[in-house]
């Protein structure tokens, strides 16, 4: 995401000012990514919920990048995603969803208020 979105959003799901050029404290902006994303990123593989485990964050140039995982996940042939990432702070948001399985990618564009996608494989 772009990094003065984030801080958009997380300023207003924290109720707290927050500078990540600077991140003084990256571990707590790091419990806060975790915690905002995990709110508006839900995922099902198969049918099922599976949870999103966050392993980090970085900033690069205007963006920050968060990473996370999902463990224990043998096959996949339906992925489903509720995203409403940065729709609270954002009318006009649009998020783009690339996802590769096997070497496969496939991508799909939400507009705000959508915020379902099906990904089959």
């Amino acid at each position: 995401m772009f990094t003065d979105d984030l801080e958009t959003a997380l300023k207003k799901s924290a109720g707290a000012k927050i500078d990540m050029p600077t991140q003084n404290n990256k571990s707590a902006t790091d419990k806060l990514i975790a915690a905002y994303i995990t709110k508006h990123l839900q995922l099902k593989v198969d049918g099922e919920p599976v949870i999103l485990q966050f392993i980090g964050s970085e900033k690069e140039a205007e963006a920050t990048w968060s990473y996370f995982q999902v463990n224990h996940i043998s096959s996949l042939k339906k992925l489903e995603i509720d995203n409403d990432l940065l729709y609270e702070s954002f009318d006009d948001e649009v998020n783009l969803v690339h996802v590769m399985v096997n070497g496969n990618r496939q991508s799909k564009k939400l507009n705000r208020p959508d915020r379902h996608l099906v990904f089959e494989f």
